[in-house]
């Protein structure tokens, strides 16, 4: 039932008087699927068609779906533009602030700043209770965006705590991505049942939903378990090469890594985390890259810190109008897109020339630099 409603949102075959509701449900649906592609068509329709309505609710909600696709996908630099806008279109608007408030949570946690990712999460924690829900919407964000951000700093006992307080509620929409996060804490964490009572759970959905991405994550949450994990290791990177979710395949090729570098293996073992720390390195997945980092240190391979110079990087707002324009959008094109005035839009594109040293929208780079 769940592949036939995604399907059906997916093809754009339901057109409801009022979309918002439609879109978020059927982003859960797809998301508890592990079906990034239909997740990518139902937010890239509802966009489409929010912005010919001008049905600013409805826009708020794709914008956010696609924010989550993009941090899949490690362009965090595109997320943070969508969210950018997501944030404003709330402010406009207003409603919904429980979901406005954590949205960029996530993203702070898979860039590894643990400290603005703290601090987010203390907002969350802290804040006004949400009665009639298990933990509420923030608290379920906040936990499972801090399973991320200790498993990239390999703090595995802290993010068993956090995934496992998501595996015990078990709502949608959270559960299932915490599932292999759960694995990879308590295998690594010395919680050996824990593991095995959270890869039964993913086997049981994995199997039944039979994506690449879901096989993918199964295969190597099944290596960190397993006697003879190399056939697992080696499938899981199969399967995730099957998608565009850039994420998981470098922590892929970076559990490999480690493995093989126990087993002494070196050559092959620099191979897969050299891939990995470009990967995390390239997404700017600061914590994740330091970890593989530190592995090549350990076979002999200096890596250098990346230290990044971040005086020339760009707002959200500056990175998406930067995007719009180099498109090939006019200004008035961009004010309608985003909502603000064209005057707004020379402003924000002048900061941006001045930051990259251009004269010109020719010059703009289709991927502008954020910060």
């Amino acid at each position: 039932m769940l592949r036939d409603a995604v399907e059906a949102l997916r093809r754009n075959e339901a057109t409801p008087e009022h979309p918002s509701p439609w879109i978020v449900l059927g982003l859960i649906a797809a998301a508890e699927l592990w079906d990034d592609e239909a997740v990518s068509a139902i937010t890239a329709n509802g966009a489409r068609h929010a912005r010919e309505r001008g049905d600013l609710q409805t826009l708020r909600a794709a914008l956010h779906g696609l924010a989550m696709l993009e941090i899949w996908h490690g362009r965090f630099t595109a997320a943070d533009a969508h969210l950018a806008e997501f944030h404003e279109l709330s402010a406009v608007i207003g409603g919904a602030r429980r979901f406005a408030r954590p949205s960029r949570v996530t993203l702070l946690a898979w860039r590894g700043d643990h400290v603005r990712a703290h601090d987010a999460v203390t907002g969350l924690t802290m804040g006004p209770g949400e009665p009639g829900t298990i933990g509420g919407y923030p608290i379920q964000l906040a936990r499972t965006a801090l399973t991320v951000l200790e498993l990239g700093r390999g703090r595995y006992r802290e993010a068993l705590t956090s995934a496992r307080q998501v595996f015990d509620d078990d709502l949608p929409l959270f559960s299932n991505p915490a599932l292999p996060d759960l694995v990879e804490a308590a295998a690594r964490g010395g919680e050996p049942a824990v593991a095995r009572a959270a890869l039964e759970r993913l086997a049981e959905r994995a199997t039944a939903v039979g994506t690449p991405w879901a096989l993918g994550l199964l295969a190597r949450s099944q290596a960190l378990l397993a006697g003879e994990p190399e056939q697992h290791h080696l499938q899981a990177i199969a399967c995730l090469e099957r998608t565009r979710i850039v994420t998981d395949l470098a922590r892929a090729h970076l559990l490999y890594g480690e493995w093989l570098r126990r087993e002494r293996r070196r050559t092959e073992a620099h191979h897969h985390l050299h891939t990995a720390h470009t990967m995390f390195t390239t997404m700017g997945a600061g914590a994740f890259a330091e970890r593989a980092r530190s592995e090549l240190a350990a076979i002999g391979h200096r890596t250098p810190r990346r230290t990044a110079e971040t005086a020339d990087r760009l707002t959200p707002r500056e990175t998406r109008i930067a995007q719009l324009a180099a498109r090939g959008a006019t200004n008035r094109e961009i004010a309608g897109q985003l909502y603000i005035s064209a005057g707004t839009v020379e402003y924000h594109l002048r900061k941006v020339f001045q930051k990259l040293s251009i004269t010109s929208r020719r010059q703009l780079p289709p991927e502008p630099p954020s910060g």
